[in-house]
């Protein structure tokens, strides 16, 4: 149990962002002349110089692996699969050009979740800025509003603003526990469900932006192996379904059926347009190309450098519609309170 919680607590810090500097690192020194095992330890040092305690003890396990003869099954434990996968031919590539492939793929995948954040953000302040107006309408102005005149005294719509305001900051535990556990259960349908339906439910978010940042991460690995010299057949992607999510696996299990049958070129006839349309059109007139791997390795650079901006766009409605409930609940207790001290001036 306390191996389990270590590894975790050492997953929870070795994110995208520091796994892209600990590569790059360890390519560097490497590159200098170091042995893996050396370089490992050197980084390690030079981790726990910088305050990365964690880092260090993860530099650590890996040179036990490496001396163990089990690099693979460490890296396993620290990197996800697909980043992880880019290991398996350390000995063919050589751990300079794979060191500085996994360095790129972690910026990279870091470059996705950050722009992912960054256009939820608004959303979620909107939730909370909700949340806050609707409770403290319902615990100090309605109150004070009912030793006024009764609630039943007022004007229907501020009747119902109020009620829903009382009764959110009184329960206000069981909404939050609630939203826990809503965000838990879609999170589990977004990483598990396959069926036929998915392909309509991922048009939106939050599943279009799953599909998005998972079909990314996967076009992402396919070029860094295909870089590296990896043989891109179905074969191999057959090994990336081992770490995936049940719903990357399905897509990458639809993906090598058609790989085997009509080449790189065929991703949209998986009927999913998975990761999306321009990608797949983009890398099916490349592919009949010489050297396609480094021209759409190129290409997905470009459209990356834009995708914060294409995210951003995408949930610029679900702002526009969060921000007019925040307006018509804060409208709606000023039009309440004017309904009600006009009521009460009448009587």
């Amino acid at each position: 149990m306390r191996g389990e919680l270590i590894l975790i607590w050492r997953r929870l810090h070795f994110h995208a962002r520091v796994r892209a500097w600990t590569w790059r690192l360890v390519a560097d020194l490497v590159e200098a002349g170091l042995l893996l095992s050396d370089a490992l330890e050197t980084a390690a040092t030079v981790s726990r110089e910088q305050g990365k305690g964690v880092v260090a003890d993860i530099l650590l396990d890996i040179r036990e692996g490496v001396r163990d003869d089990e690099f693979e099954d460490r890296i396993n434990l620290y990197a996800p699969g697909d980043e992880a996968l880019l290991f398996h031919n350390i000995a063919g590539a050589g751990a300079e050009a794979v060191f500085r492939a996994a360095r790129r793929l972690a910026e990279l995948q870091d470059k996705v979740h950050r722009a992912f954040r960054s256009a939820l953000a608004q959303p979620l302040l909107g939730f909370v800025l909700l949340g806050a107006v609707a409770y403290m309408l319902g615990t100090s102005f309605f109150p004070t509003m009912q030793q006024i005149s009764p609630m039943a005294n007022w004007p229907l719509g501020g009747q119902l603003i109020a009620r829903f305001s009382i009764w959110f900051s009184a329960n206000i535990w069981i909404v939050l526990i609630a939203v826990g556990l809503v965000i838990f259960g879609l999170r589990l349908v977004i990483d598990r469900w396959t069926s036929a339906p998915r392909q309509f439910f991922d048009r939106f978010p939050p599943f279009s932006f799953y599909k998005t940042r998972t079909g990314v991460s996967f076009l992402l690995t396919i070029t860094e192996l295909g870089r590296m010299g990896e043989t891109l057949n179905s074969a191999l992607l057959d090994q990336m379904t081992a770490n995936a999510s049940p719903y990357l696996r399905s897509r990458i299990t639809a993906i090598a059926r058609e790989v085997q049958d009509y080449g790189w070129g065929s991703l949209h006839a998986t009927g999913h347009d998975f990761p999306g349309r321009d990608l797949n059109a983009v890398l099916g007139a490349l592919t009949q190309q010489d050297s396609w791997v480094k021209k759409f390795s190129g290409f997905l650079d470009r459209w990356l450098e834009d995708f914060d901006t294409t995210i951003k766009e995408r949930t610029a409605i679900l702002n526009v519609l969060l921000m007019a409930v925040i307006a018509a609940a804060v409208g709606g207790g000023a039009l309440s309170f004017m309904s009600i001290m006009q009521t009460l001036s009448i009587h």
